[in-house]
């Protein structure tokens, strides 16, 4: 079992000692730390009891750093293999690699964000051809000019050569 940890989602912030109780369940395997204290999972991560997840997206760099084991993340819903491979960089050493993978896809990530989820996941999504772009009431669709940003964002992230569907 994943303990979720998103306050702005739930009204409740989870305090550290009570999500170190829970960390010790036996079924419960990670966290996904949205908490915003960089002191909680810093805290989660060198207790060493649980694999600390981060959900916010813009700091899955830092997460990995300091000895988080991932993330559960909208944005890798579109180039999951960058994703992949940021984690695999950052575990192998390889910091300025995996430095300039997550600032290039940092402006997409930034994106995804810029109106309410899901909305410019599926917007992009649909642009890669994977999905319609639809919502159900009362969400509502990306806003068009979000969407031609994206449309150029991900232009710059698909590798030279390969089709969306080569990619996906």
């Amino acid at each position: 079992m994943i303990l979720y940890n998103v306050p702005y989602r739930t009204g409740v912030t989870l305090e550290l000692d009570t999500l170190r109780q829970i960390a010790r369940h036996p079924q419960v395997k990670a966290i996904k730390e949205c908490g915003g204290n960089p002191d909680v999972t810093m805290a989660l991560i060198d207790d060493g009891e649980i694999d600390v997840l981060t959900g916010e997206d813009n700091l899955i760099l830092s997460t990995l750093c300091l000895g988080g084991t991932g993330a559960i993340s909208a944005s890798a819903h579109l180039y999951p293999e960058r994703f992949v491979q940021l984690v695999q960089q950052v575990a192998d050493g390889d910091l300025p690699a995996a430095r300039a993978n997550f600032y290039a896809l940092l402006p997409m990530i930034r994106q995804m964000f810029s109106f309410a989820n899901p909305a410019p996941v599926k917007a992009a999504l649909a642009q890669q051809g994977l999905l319609r772009n639809e919502l159900r009431a009362p969400m509502q669709t990306a806003p068009q000019a979000l969407q031609q940003q994206l449309a150029v964002t991900l232009a710059q992230l698909q590798p030279q050569g390969e089709a969306v569907s080569e990619i996906c």
